[in-house]
Parts: C-alpha cells; sequence; structure tokens
C-alpha cells in the first residue's frame, strides 16, 4: 500500500540500419541490444528480441546505382561448364568415367540456370562442351584454357596439340562464347544502365569435404560497390530459403572467371555474380529446383 505502480516501459523503435547495411547485423543484434535484452525477463523477452532482429534483418534500400527496377531486362545468365559431350570426332583420351566427372563439367549448373531463365524469360549462354576441350570459365591467356590436367585427371588429347592447334581451338570455340556474352551484357547496361551477370556454376564437396560442408557459395568482388551490395542481398535470401550459404567460398570471387574479366573490363555497371551449388544439393532430388528458386526469390527483390 502507498507503493507506486510502475508504468510499463514504451517498446523502443528498432534501431536504424547501419550504413553498411546489415552486413553488421548477420550475427544478430548489437552489444547493446544484447544486454537490454538479457536483462528482460517474461514471457513477451523472446518475443521482443526477434522482432528486433526481424527488423534489423529487412532490406535496407539498395544504392541507386544498384537499382534494377524492371530487372529482368538488366539480368544476363550463363552456364560455362555446363556439358561433358566433345565436338564430332574429338578424342581427348579420357575415359567415360572420366568424361562425366567433375573434371569435365558441373553436374547440376544448367538445370539451375534453366530454371532460372523459365522465371525470368530470358536465355541462358551455355558451354556446348566440356571444359576439358575447353575452359570457358579461363581468360583465353590462362595456361588451362586448353587443360593438360583438370581436377587431377590427365588429359592426353591436349598434351600434344602444338601452339597453332591450340589458338585455333581457342578462337573456334572460347571467343564466340565470350563475344556473345560481352554482347550480351553491353546491351544490357545500354538498356538499364547496370547489368547483373549470373554465372551458374556446381562443386565436389568430396575433393575437401572438411572445408565443403556448405550447400552454395556466392562469389563476388568485394570492393566492387554494386557487386557487394547486390551479393548480400543474394546472400539473405539464400539463408533466408533455409540453405547453408558460404560468401567467396569455395573460391575466391576476383579468380581467373569471366565474372572477373567482364569487371575488370566494363567497371562500375557490372555486377557478375559466380554462385557454386554442392553436388550434395544438385544429386538431391529437388535440390536444384530449392537453389533456383531462392534465387528468383532474390531478383523479385531488385525492383522494390
Amino acid at each position: 500500500p502507498g507503493r507506486r505502480r510502475r508504468q510499463p516501459r514504451r517498446p523502443r523503435a528498432p534501431p536504424a540500419l547501419p550504413d553498411r547495411r546489415w552486413r553488421a547485423c548477420r550475427a544478430g543484434p548489437r552489444r547493446g541490444d544484447r544486454r537490454r535484452g538479457a536483462a528482460r525477463r517474461g514471457a513477451g523477452a523472446a518475443g521482443d528480441r526477434a522482432a528486433l532482429t526481424r527488423a534489423r534483418l529487412s532490406y535496407p534500400p539498395l544504392p541507386l546505382a544498384c537499382k534494377l527496377s524492371a530487372a529482368v531486362p538488366g539480368l544476363v545468365l550463363s552456364c560455362e561448364h555446363a556439358s561433358w559431350t566433345l565436338p564430332p570426332g574429338v578424342d581427348l583420351g579420357v575415359s567415360s568415367e572420366v568424361q562425366r566427372s567433375q573434371a569435365s563439367w558441373d553436374h547440376g549448373a544448367l538445370d539451375i540456370a534453366t530454371r532460372l531463365s523459365e522465371v525470368v524469360g530470358l536465355p541462358v549462354h551455355a558451354g556446348a562442351f566440356s571444359r576439358m576441350f575447353v575452359d570457358l570459365n579461363r581468360v583465353p591467356a590462362h595456361p588451362d584454357v586448353v587443360p593438360r590436367v583438370s581436377y587431377g585427371a590427365m588429359v592426353p588429347g591436349n598434351a600434344t596439340l602444338t601452339p597453332g592447334d591450340r589458338a585455333a581451338r581457342i578462337a573456334g570455340f572460347h571467343t564466340p562464347y565470350w563475344d556473345a556474352v560481352r554482347r550480351d551484357v553491353m546491351a544490357r547496361i545500354r538498356d538499364r544502365g547496370s547489368v547483373l551477370h549470373f554465372s551458374s556454376h556446381t562443386f565436389d564437396p568430396s575433393l575437401d569435404p572438411a572445408q565443403r560442408t556448405f550447400e552454395v557459395g556466392v562469389l563476388y568482388d568485394p570492393g566492387h560497390a554494386l557487386e557487394a551490395a547486390l551479393a548480400e542481398r543474394l546472400l539473405f535470401q539464400l539463408r533466408r530459403a533455409g540453405l547453408d550459404v558460404r560468401a567467396n567460398q569455395p573460391y575466391t570471387g576476383v579468380g581467373p572467371a569471366i565474372c572477373t574479366s567482364l569487371r575488370r573490363e566494363l567497371g562500375a555497371p557490372y555486377a557478375g555474380i559466380q554462385f557454386e551449388t554442392s553436388h550434395a544439393v544438385t544429386y538431391r532430388a529437388g535440390g536444384c529446383a530449392r537453389v533456383a528458386g531462392a534465387i528468383a526469390a532474390f531478383l523479385e527483390t531488385l525492383s522494390d
């Protein structure tokens, strides 16, 4: 009796997202938020924390340069390692088992890219032949563009090529593919001011079981503003779909790939993201559809 009843505390508005967007929030609320949450008692505390986390992980607006409103016309899809086949009459001296292995192609990569193309109504630039014949995800001057060894498998048919034979193969099969992708990318930049190039690949987790435990890798250049902003959104959406995702794993996002080459050539308006899906997903029933669906959901956010 006589003691003043404490008035219920008014709920705090969630703090504004920092300039670095949700990058700083991926691990959850900030230190101060955790202290306040720990001080709360009662049934409502968990709900308050969940609401705060949802608010902090909501999508921030993209920078103006990233606005691909009417995003589909600003999109290019490619799959460099889509096939394990060889041109008629070509014999590289490898077994059929090697020719159908990771040494030759990326299982499931074309399936994911094709599902995306059906959603957005755009074609896929797809490599027609095995990476052992010519690797479309290497620059023309790279020593492994016509590999003598691919993922530990010897390619005897490439060991005896003369420099002229090698140059002719690059000119006949590598150059036309890169030219087609480049033309498409530049057309999107002219039409929309910027472009997002998705390059679909897959990886074999058995090559490094201790490290390759995740389902999807998103490869990009953290120093490229447009690319980094889009990659952060993509990472968020894939995690939201329940996928185990890593940034710039199992490879670096600045290696000798088609996205890296076009990024250097075209600069700020170009964003090239290579996504790597584990064979643990692509060999699973419905795995490719799940990844493609999560990426399609990400594309829907670009006009927000």
